[in-house]
């Protein structure tokens, strides 16, 4: 069987990867849940036996209409842009065996928006391990620190390439992420702060905080020694540099 590559599709034909996804969806039963980029079916035909109802946004018009003909009531397939819906869906649940090249997006846009409460990702293997990577680690970076202050993240398992058709040249990763932490303008700032001072990820804290944000903004970091590195600064820390901005802080 050919299998569209157009787009990015990656179609999840093994049973394991698909019970991984069901297991981040426990306590989830019964909810509303938006599907990104249902494919096939593999994934939104047995999330459809929990959830109450379930709306799937395929960017593929061919695919999406095969498979509005075979789903359950209770399943929409609508053709639209999946990652725009998750950032204004009204849904608290949301599941995707996410194209790779659109997984940080999804992840960035899903945490603009407050109903979603819970997120089951497929995602490339190391954007998985960004999103769960510790400070000071090489991958530690800006989708660290949003998965992180957003969320509740934690990696459920690895699934092979070999689960794929087509065959991808990297492994994937199922992420349950649940939301603890709502956005609001702290969040604007926040990403400000991140694509700053990341840009100077491996020189001194205290530098790259005063060509950033001006001197003063060293006060609002605690903990920050005269050897701390970004790549060292916690999430924690960088959120107290967004609250500091938000609240009128200026060079």
């Amino acid at each position: 069987m050919r299998y569209p590559s157009d787009l990015g599709q990656r179609f999840l034909v093994n049973e394991e990867g698909v019970e991984l996804f069901l297991r981040g969806l426990r306590g989830a039963e019964g909810a509303d849940v938006l599907e990104i980029g249902p494919g096939e079916g593999q994934l939104t035909m047995p999330v459809s036996r929990i959830a109450r109802r379930l709306i799937g946004v395929e960017l593929d018009s061919a695919l999406a209409e095969k498979l509005s003909a075979k789903v359950p009531a209770n399943v929409t397939v609508i053709v639209g842009d999946g990652k725009a819906y998750a950032e204004v869906t009204r849904t608290p649940v949301v599941v995707s065996n996410t194209p790779f090249y659109l997984s940080s997006t999804i992840v960035a846009r899903a945490a603009r928006n407050n109903n979603v409460k819970l997120m089951v990702l497929g995602l490339q293997l190391e954007v998985a391990k960004r999103a769960i990577a510790r400070p000071g680690s090489e991958l530690y970076g800006r989708l660290s620190v949003i998965s992180q202050v957003y969320f509740r993240s934690s990696l459920l398992g690895v699934m092979p390439s070999s689960w794929f058709r087509p065959t991808p040249k990297v492994d994937a990763a199922v992420l349950r992420m649940e939301r603890i932490m709502a956005w609001d303008s702290v969040g604007e700032a926040l990403e400000a702060v991140t694509r700053c001072l990341f840009s100077y990820r491996n020189k001194l804290a205290r530098r790259a905080l005063e060509r950033c944000f001006g001197e003063s903004s060293i006060k609002a970091v605690d903990g920050v020694g005269p050897g701390t590195r970004v790549r060292d600064l916690t999430p924690g820390q960088l959120l107290g540099v967004a609250r500091w901005l938000t609240s009128g802080g200026s060079r």
